[in-house]
């Protein structure tokens, strides 16, 4: 069977499950595929998802070359049936970028060290996830069989917060588990307060939300005692 990609007039030969495109062998079962001569294919590799990740370190550096690799590469991913297509650029070929938004593609997310884009085959909306755009925070509570409950003071904080003894919090670090996030947490400040004094506090008193948890944490209180 013959393929043969508009954008660019190269054919493609399919043959006891290789492809040729001008007259150079092309293994498609491999993660790697490339296309190397004439018309070049930018080297990647098939997701779970029916998607195309490039491989980032193997980007040419030549704007004119990366531009038309780029544009048969599409053509080529369409006549396969790939869906999203996952660039990541280095800083080192940060050139290559206004040649991949030319091309259609759209920023996803960006790190110190690169910049990823993505690019969407299919008809209809983009079902690639977004990037991640948020932080998970966690809070420990801490109580021992006298009633008292694990509290700190935040050294740097909204003026409306400070002074008052509050629960340990903080953010989860990147690729940590919540439930070790908050175990570090509590780890991480001591000081110990009897439970009705941390209830008491004005700033927590105003605040529905907390006074809520407090609710739940006074029946705890009396269940231990």
């Amino acid at each position: 069977m013959c393929l043969k990609f508009p954008a660019s007039n190269m054919k493609i030969f399919l043959r006891n499950g290789h492809a040729y495109a001008d007259k150079l062998m092309v293994n498609v079962a491999t993660p790697r595929t490339s296309l190397n001569g004439m018309v070049d294919i930018l080297e990647y590799y098939e997701d779970i998802y029916d998607g195309v990740i490039i491989d980032p370190e193997s980007l040419p550096s030549n704007t004119t070359a990366f531009s038309a690799a780029l544009r048969s590469s599409l053509s080529y991913w369409k006549l396969k049936g790939k869906k999203g297509v996952w660039l990541k650029i280095l800083l080192d070929k940060v050139d290559l970028v206004p040649i991949a938004i030319k091309e259609s593609f759209v920023y996803h997310h960006t790190e110190p060290h690169y910049v990823m884009l993505t690019y969407w085959i299919p008809e209809g909306p983009c079902m690639l996830p977004a990037g991640a755009s948020h932080q998970i925070g966690v809070g420990g509570f801490v109580i021992n069989e006298n009633g008292e409950v694990l509290v700190v003071k935040e050294r740097k904080c909204p003026l409306s917060c400070s002074g008052i003894w509050k629960l340990p919090t903080g953010l989860i670090d990147k690729s940590e588990e919540i439930f070790s996030g908050a175990i570090r947490e509590v780890k991480e400040e001591t000081g110990w307060m009897p439970l009705h004094e941390f209830m008491e506090q004005p700033f927590y008193k105003e605040d529905q939300m907390m006074k809520r948890v407090l609710d739940a944490t006074r029946d705890l209180s009396w269940a231990i005692s």
